[in-house]
C-alpha cells in the first residue's frame, strides 16, 4: 500500500516521511500512519506560538484530510496527548478525558494511538509520527518504541538540515544582492 512518492530533491523531509511510512505500514498495519510537521514562519513566529501543522505523509484510512492539509495543531490528538505527557502506545483514548471529545476519537472512532515527537536538534518540537487505529492495538503487532524513536530522530535531523539549507540559501541571496548594490547610493550596480 504505497503512497504518493515525492522526489527527494523536491522536499527531503516529505520524501523521507513517504519512505518511512511505506516501511511502517507494511510492517505494522493499522488504520492510519501519519507524519505531521509543524508549520512556522521562522522570521515572525517563535516555535512556542506554532498554531498550524501539515500532514506530510499518510498511509491508510483518510481521516478528513489530504497530504498538505493544514490544521489546528493545539486542538489535535497528538498535541493533546503530548501536553498530557503521553507518547508511545495509548491503548484506549476514551480513557483520557481530554481526548474523548476530539474529532478523530469522537467522530471517527479512533481508539488507540502509537506515536512519538519529531524534534529539531535543539529539542524544539518539529512534528510527530503516529499511528491511529480504530481498535485496541494487538500486543503482538505493536511497533517497537525504540525503532519509532529512532525514526523520529532521523526525520528530525532531516528537518533540521532542511531548515539550515534554507537559511544558508537566504543568506547567500542576501550577500549576492549586497554585492550588486552600490553602498553609497543603495542603487543596483550594473
Amino acid at each position: 500500500m504505497s503512497g504518493p512518492q515525492t522526489p527527494a530533491n523536491a522536499d527531503p523531509f516529505r520524501a523521507a516521511a513517504d519512505a518511512v511510512l511505506d516501511h511502517l505500514a507494511a510492517r505494522y498495519p493499522c488504520d492510519c500512519w501519519l507524519v505531521i510537521r509543524l508549520v512556522t514562519n521562522q522570521r515572525t513566529e517563535p516555535a512556542a506560538t506554532v498554531d498550524l501543522a501539515t500532514i506530510e505523509s499518510a498511509r491508510g484510512l483518510q481521516l478528513d484530510f489530504d497530504i498538505g492539509t493544514r490544521f489546528d495543531w493545539h486542538g489535535s490528538l497528538c498535541a493533546t496527548l503530548f501536553r498530557a505527557g503521553r507518547s508511545g502506545l495509548v491503548e484506549d483514548l476514551t480513557a483520557i478525558p481530554s481526548c474523548r471529545e476530539l474529532k478523530w476519537v469522537a467522530r471517527d472512532g479512533v481508539a488507540s494511538f502509537h506515536g512519538t515527537a519529531i524534534r529539531h536538534a535543539d529539542g524544539a518540537l518539529a512534528g510527530c509520527i503516529c499511528a491511529l487505529h480504530r481498535q485496541p492495538w494487538p500486543r503482538d503487532k505493536v511497533p517497537d518504541q525504540t525503532t519509532l524513536d529512532l525514526i523520529a530522530r532521523l526525520l528530525g535531523s532531516i528537518h533540521t538540515l532542511e531548515q539550515e539549507m534554507l537559511q544558508h540559501r537566504e543568506r547567500a541571496d542576501r550577500f549576492e544582492a549586497d554585492s550588486l548594490t552600490d553602498p553609497l547610493t543603495n542603487v543596483y550596480n550594473r
